[in-house]
């Protein structure tokens, strides 16, 4: 009885650190666009760290999940953006390029940093600012 009580309070607790059925956790993240594939729909980031997931600065590639996010990308331009894990794949939902600066041309993983950036970044605060700026481009 204590084995099978033991068995039932480790399911429950393996359970509630799941996310909710169907609820995806959202990853932002800051990178130079290296190269796109629409065919394929991917594209390869090399991104900065991701403190989400616990990830260091490094190259990948993404799944894009909509088509007409390849609209705001082009080679060699620094972006903002989000994605989901998906059926161990990495989704891009949302993408908005950012504004050219000199700093730009210095590899992302030394380039500065704005130190409340790292603040917002896991807050939820980037993705409040991300909404905003998706709402404002659809008007």
């Amino acid at each position: 009885m204590k084995k099978l009580l033991s068995i039932a309070a480790a399911i429950t607790f393996a359970a509630n650190m799941l996310p909710a059925f169907g609820e995806q956790t959202t990853h932002s993240g800051l990178g130079m666009v290296q190269s796109l594939d629409r065919a394929k729909g991917e594209i390869t980031v090399k991104h900065d760290p991701i403190s989400s997931l616990n990830w260091p600065a490094m190259t990948m590639v993404f799944q894009v999940k909509d088509d007409q996010l390849f609209g705001r990308l082009q080679t060699g331009k620094r972006v903002a953006f989000e994605f989901v894990v998906s059926d161990n794949r990495y989704v891009v939902t949302s993408v908005i390029a950012l504004a050219d600066q000199s700093s730009t041309t210095a590899p992302v993983s030394e380039q500065a940093h704005h130190r409340g950036m790292e603040m917002m970044m896991g807050s939820g605060a980037m993705q409040t600012m991300m909404d905003n700026c998706m709402a404002m481009m659809k008007h």
